[in-house]
């Protein structure tokens, strides 16, 4: 394997303890392309303080991109809050000049922030569909298409756990 996805912030608003000896571990078993993930905290409220305390985290590691991870977790039903929490979090990591795209899904999408925002739509998007092949033919149109899009059809490890 040459690219990794790995966990920079956990779902309940806490640093991911592991992300900078596992970027480091990676590094040296070859990996090459190593892009983080957060799993934003929103009854923790702040998103930017989340961005900011998670590149402070990293700040001497190098990765490619950070992605938002928008799934159903602890979402507010207010759709409006939700966009502007991902924009906030989308805004943070741009402001601090690194890469960020978006992890979601058709459905997840539409039910936290609404299937027609586009509030998003500068950014990759990276989403799951685990299928166990390699393609893009069961991709639903979410709001982009003209970005670059990523898809996870395996997962592999040891805690798949939040």
């Amino acid at each position: 394997y040459t690219m990794l996805f790995i966990r920079a912030y956990r779902s309940y608003g806490n640093i991911d303890p592991n992300i900078v000896i596992n970027i480091k571990n990676a590094r040296a078993a070859g990996i090459t392309d190593i892009d983080v993930y957060i799993f934003p905290c929103v009854p923790c409220g702040n998103p930017r303080k989340q961005v900011r305390d998670t590149l402070e985290n990293l700040k001497n590691s190098e990765f490619g991109i950070m992605w938002i991870d928008v799934e159903e977790r602890q979402w507010s039903t207010n759709k409006t809050y939700n966009q502007e929490f991902v924009k906030d979090m989308l805004d943070e990591v741009t402001k601090h000049g690194k890469k960020v795209g978006v992890y979601t899904n058709w459905h997840e999408w539409g039910n936290i922030v609404g299937k027609e925002w586009s509030g998003a739509s500068a950014y990759p998007l990276w989403f799951p569909y685990w299928d166990h092949e390699a393609s893009f033919q069961k991709f639903q149109t979410i709001w982009w298409m003209d970005s670059s899009i990523c898809k996870t059809c395996l997962l592999y490890t040891s805690n798949a756990a939040d």
